[in-house]
């Protein structure tokens, strides 16, 4: 009998450790939604003053991209990770002289402030 015990209260002991790193993921992941809306809004900001340089934000926005992608495949897979990195078709607004009203990078900003929230409600009901 106390061999069973100790075995049932290793398992609760790992189930509980598993829910706080899952909640600890959620976190992080949350700030990292935090992190996309602000890129969004310094892009765009950039982008009304003129002074937006798409080779200057990829690799900022690589960089957390890669973090969130770590992110999701921790919390929940790499099929899950994978859908976040690719995205299919995104939708984007047409300027009305031509071409689109945001450059790609704001674009994929917004779908992705879009997927997280829906990521982070979806493992919250949980």
């Amino acid at each position: 009998m106390p061999s069973e015990r100790i075995r049932l209260n290793n398992f609760e002991q790992s189930i509980a450790e598993r829910d706080y790193q899952k909640h600890r993921l959620l976190n992080e992941i949350a700030e990292l939604h935090i992190k996309v809306g602000t890129m969004r809004a310094e892009m765009e900001r950039d982008y009304n003053h003129r002074r937006y340089s798409e080779s200057q934000w990829q690799p900022k926005f690589d960089a957390l991209q890669d973090e969130i992608a770590s992110k999701i495949e921790q919390y929940s897979s790499p099929a899950e990770a994978q859908l976040y990195r690719h995205r299919g078709h995104i939708q984007r607004l047409p300027n009305p002289t031509g071409g689109f009203l945001n450059p790609l990078l704001v674009d994929i900003c917004i779908h992705d402030l879009e997927y997280l929230k829906n990521f982070m409600t979806r493992f919250c009901r949980e």
